[in-house]
């Protein structure tokens, strides 16, 4: 029985391990490029809304609106990416390790913000 139980916590403990080394909860889904994430502007918000990645990683963001453009704008960078609907571009966070707010410079009074964290 004690075997038994020593060995289901090795299992949970090396899950946890592996969910934090992935990031989980944050966006890296597959085909984001290496290191990279994807963000979805939808309406007047960002899926997902935080993002943590490795300085130097690629994020490709797609604008799912059809009618209007949407920014990707990480204050205090130079990060300033304008998306045409329907469109997407990717955007090289060169960025030393931190928390970044980044926002769309149209409709951040709408609440159309998110955190970046840089590791």
């Amino acid at each position: 029985m004690e075997r038994r139980f020593r060995g289901r916590l090795g299992i949970l403990a090396a899950s946890a391990v592996l969910a934090a080394a992935c990031g989980a909860g944050d966006a890296s889904p597959p085909g984001a490029g290496p290191g990279g994430a994807s963000v979805r502007m939808e309406n007047f918000s960002y899926a997902p809304a935080r993002l943590t990645l490795p300085g130097g990683s690629t994020i490709v963001v797609r604008n799912e609106n059809a009618a209007t453009s949407h920014t990707f704008t990480v204050a205090g960078s130079g990060i300033d990416v304008e998306v045409a609907p329907l469109a997407s571009a990717e955007v090289a966070i060169d960025l030393p390790p931190g928390r970044y707010r980044f926002a769309c410079r149209f409709h951040a009074a709408q609440g159309m913000a998110g955190t970046l964290i840089v590791t």
